[in-house]
């Protein structure tokens, strides 16, 4: 066992502590609670880990219901948010999938300064034939997909979604700041099977997952 994991908690806590100054950290929890009282969001959680240490855990605002002296609210129907209160996670996958792109880059198996049609060809289409891997994984295709965004009883069907990102023409122009909330797994998964060969989730369990001894729970492919 490595001496980091022959550490306590609290020793690693207090190392941290040196490693991540306060006053940053404090910088960052009062930015949160600032977003919130100015309507950002209704309730929330910041969670910050370093090196499996819990170096930030702040809650905010509500997870039900509306904000305390507002019309139609009770005690009854708010709900605080506390560190305890499950939520939802969203495009958590985003990062993996990018992750899988910088191996592929590492290893020189592709470039990120290709067009996605290098890789993709059907992805061409209706006007996408320069749009870069670059641009992609900076949400700076310009492409957006409300037939796939929409569609959720078909999420789960990799080919029929890659047909319709093939048929899709950019709302945007290239260069665009446009978030793609499910066409960037989709496209950057895709130029990773036809790199590879391997679905997304198989190249994540085989090359990320497995060797970091990390046991996986869910599908990624989608955020």
């Amino acid at each position: 066992m490595s001496p980091v994991h022959e550490q306590s908690k609290a020793e690693l806590a207090d190392s941290f502590e040196r490693e991540l100054a306060p006053k940053p950290l404090q910088r960052v929890v009062e930015t949160f609670k600032r977003q919130h009282a100015r309507g950002v969001f209704p309730g929330g959680q910041l969670a910050v880990w370093k090196r499996g240490v819990l170096v930030i855990d702040e809650a905010v605002g509500v997870a039900r219901g509306f904000r305390r002296g507002q019309p139609g609210t009770d005690d009854e129907t708010l709900r605080l948010f506390t560190r305890e209160t499950r939520s939802c996670v969203f495009s958590a996958g985003k990062p993996l999938v990018a992750v899988a792109i910088a191996l592929l880059e590492d290893g020189r198996h592709l470039d990120v300064g290709q067009p996605v049609a290098r890789f993709w060809p059907g992805f061409a289409q209706a006007g996408k034939a320069e749009i870069t891997v670059l641009d992609v994984l900076t949400h700076r295709s310009g492409l957006y997909v409300p037939e796939v965004e929409r569609d959720w009883r078909h999420f789960g069907n990799w080919d029929l979604i890659c047909e319709r990102i093939e048929r899709a023409a950019p709302a945007f122009a290239r260069g665009t700041f446009a978030y793609q909330p499910m066409g960037f797994g989709r496209i950057l998964g895709e130029v990773v099977r036809r790199v590879t060969g391997s679905t997304i989730d198989r190249f994540l369990e085989e090359e990320i997952f497995r060797p970091a001894g990390i046991e996986r729970r869910s599908e990624t492919g989608s955020a």
